[in-house]
């Protein structure tokens, strides 16, 4: 985005590509972009209002690379603090920091090379492809040794509870 403006000298320096991983096996179709638009509701219907008013004004200057759709649990549905499963049944190992200090200094750029860009973040999305049917046909072991986590509990290999 910043070159395409022609401001590539006010990318902060933490804007870049991620580089690949030795397992990589990624699809130019899906790599890239120059702007994500994160669009959040508690209802789909406002969802898909937001963004048809917010893309039907930048059609003729842009054009959408891709999309994913996405979904939490119902408000209520997951005890509180407990962490959320996914289409697997498993919890993920998803993680938030919880300590205030530790987010300020992990999340939000305050050294960042680009002064306008101070307490800024950049988010860097993986799609991973979920191949339910072979899933499955794992036993509960595989399972387990593929995500890392205990299906019972959500508790990683190598803990006792889902938080650690």
């Amino acid at each position: 985005m910043f070159d395409r403006a022609g401001l590539a000298h006010l990318r902060p320096e933490s804007v870049t590509e991620l580089p690949g991983f030795s397992t990589d096996r990624l699809k130019p179709a899906w790599c890239g972009g120059d702007l994500l638009l994160q669009i959040c509701a508690d209802d789909p219907v406002v969802i898909a209002h937001a963004c048809r008013v917010l893309l039907k004004n930048v059609r003729s200057m842009t054009r959408q690379r891709w999309r994913q759709s996405g979904f939490r649990n119902a408000h209520g549905s997951n005890r509180p603090g407990g962490s959320m499963r996914n289409l697997m049944g498993q919890v993920d190992g998803t993680a938030n920091l919880h300590d205030e200090d530790a987010f300020d200094r992990l999340v939000w750029d305050d050294r960042a090379s680009a002064q306008w860009f101070a307490g800024g973040t950049v988010l860097i999305v993986r799609r991973i492809r979920a191949e339910m049917d072979t899933w499955d046909e794992l036993d509960r072991a595989s399972k387990e040794l593929t995500v890392g986590r205990r299906l019972d509990n959500g508790a990683p290999l190598t803990g006792r509870k889902d938080s650690q």
